[in-house]
């Protein structure tokens, strides 16, 4: 309920997606957790993680858009990484979706879907002390990812939307110096 009432705050997209992380990391006790996010509506991909980690983002968003829209059979749901090594289903893309559980620690990616669209994925490494995810936990996580692209589409919009209006004021005011030296 806490990382619902979050994700309604008004802030910037790479301090929300971080107290997301945070905060899922804390509850469900996960070792580690990565957020990648591709807005149509921003001009650079979103990074955000729990531990220090070198990304290249763009690569892992384009195969995790690729592999989540082209016919996958889980559809867009989360996926384990058990799941991609041992279900059959998975074996001709396999070393498509091991390249993003590998570099990022991954034993869980749930896919971030904005208008139908993947834009991202969260992923989750091991929860502390080898604990294995449950279904419940998998609910919860999928629940609060669909609230996370709302939310982050809503900062970055509303970024813009404070941008924009800063350089109108700018502007604006540009205008009103040059008209008065016009006038004078």
């Amino acid at each position: 309920h806490e990382i619902s009432l979050f994700l309604r705050s008004l802030t910037t997209a790479p301090v929300l997606a971080g107290g997301f992380l945070k905060q899922i990391t804390s509850r469900l006790g996960i070792q580690n957790a990565v957020v990648l996010y591709r807005s149509q509506a921003a001009q650079s991909d979103l990074a955000a993680a729990t531990q220090e980690m070198e990304l290249n983002c763009s690569p892992m968003l384009e195969r995790a858009h690729r592999l989540w829209s082209a016919g996958n059979p889980s559809g867009f749901r989360g996926i384990s990484r058990s799941e991609v090594l041992e279900n059959p289903i998975f074996a001709p893309l396999r070393k498509e979706w091991l390249a993003i559980f590998e570099p990022l620690g991954s034993d869980l990616l749930i896919p971030i879907v904005f208008e139908h669209e993947v834009r991202g994925l969260v992923s989750c490494a091991a929860k502390s002390q080898r604990k294995e995810y449950r279904g419940e936990d998998l609910m919860l996580l999928s629940t609060l990812t669909e609230q996370l692209a709302l939310s982050l589409e809503n900062c970055i919009r509303y970024e813009q939307s404070e941008k924009s209006k800063d350089e109108y004021h700018r502007l604006y005011d540009e205008a009103e110096r040059t008209k008065r030296r016009l006038i004078e």
